[in-house]
This record gives C-alpha cells, sequence and structure tokens, in this order.
C-alpha cells in the first residue's frame, strides 16, 4: 500500500482498485484487495460450503485486512500483509486451488469469486473503525472473551 494512499472503509472504494503488497513465500506480490481476499478465502474456508457462509467469510476477512492495514505494521520493508495464517491471514493462489479442486475448479473458482465480489466494500466497523475480525474453525463448544484470550477486552 502506498504510504499516502488511506485504507478503504465506508467510502465506497471498490475492492479492485485498492492495492496491497502481499508476502507469499518469501517474495512481494502486489495485488488487488479483491485478488487477495479470494486467494484468502479460497485457503480459509471450503469451497464447497454455501454461498452465504462464504460470503460472510469474504467480510471478515475484508474487515481483518482492513484491520490490520490501519495498524499500519509492515513485513519486511514493502509488504503490508503476508500468507501466513498463524501471523495474518491463510491465501491459496488460483492456480494451486483449481489443482486441488480437480472437476469443480470452475464451480468453486466462480463461487469464491461470488462471494467476494456479492460483499464488495462490505466491512464490520465499530465506531468508525474495522473490528478485530479473528477467527477459529473449532471452539469445542465454548468460546471466551477477548481478555480471557490477549491481555484485555474488547468492545
Amino acid at each position: 500500500m502506498d504510504e499516502t494512499e488511506s485504507v478503504p472503509l465506508t467510502d465506497g472504494t471498490p475492492d479492485p482498485t485498492f492495492r496491497l503488497n502481499g508476502l507469499q513465500a518469501g517474495k512481494v506480490e502486489s495485488m488487488d484487495l479483491r485478488t487477495y481476499l479470494e486467494g484468502v478465502v479460497r485457503a480459509e474456508m471450503p469451497a464447497s460450503f454455501e454461498p452465504e457462509t462464504l460470503k460472510a467469510q469474504a467480510v471478515a476477512a475484508r474487515t481483518y485486512t482492513l484491520y490490520q492495514l490501519r495498524q499500519g505494521k509492515k513485513h519486511g520493508d514493502a509488504a503490508d500483509l503476508c500468507t501466513d495464517p498463524g501471523c495474518c491471514q491463510a491465501f491459496l493462489a488460483e492456480e494451486q486451488a483449481r489443482k486441488n479442486w480437480g472437476e469443480q475448479a470452475e464451480a468453486y473458482a466462480e463461487k469464491v469469486s461470488e462471494a467476494v465480489r456479492a460483499t464488495d466494500g462490505q466491512a464490520v466497523l465499530y465506531e468508525g473503525e474495522p473490528i478485530l475480525a479473528v477467527f477459529h474453525s473449532s471452539s469445542s463448544g465454548q468460546t471466551r472473551t477477548a481478555g480471557n484470550v490477549w491481555t484485555n477486552d474488547l468492545p
């Protein structure tokens, strides 16, 4: 992300016009937000899930991305985000996803793309700022407040 460019929130900036730099396999790649989010949704959730579930994931991923960008942390000198799920969010390139999906590749690629397009610009905000939209795949039937997991509670 350019130093002078502001992070889009609710100003109607479409995902494809907003660029960021992602660190993937030690290499910095410039991509638009839509491309990044499609890669995150492909990696974080099975494309076989229902369309509304994929849309919810797209909104959560967009919100988390905007939150991270607003924090201004960098990965190395040039990257805004990385593709390490232990640090940022997982990311799966379209080519690899299509290989993984086999016969369903075309249908799944369209489902993921449509989920991100349909939610273009949607993020969860609190007092005008993106929330820390962390999530997990398994909870064993329980969740905890932020203060029990990190150092303080969040609204």
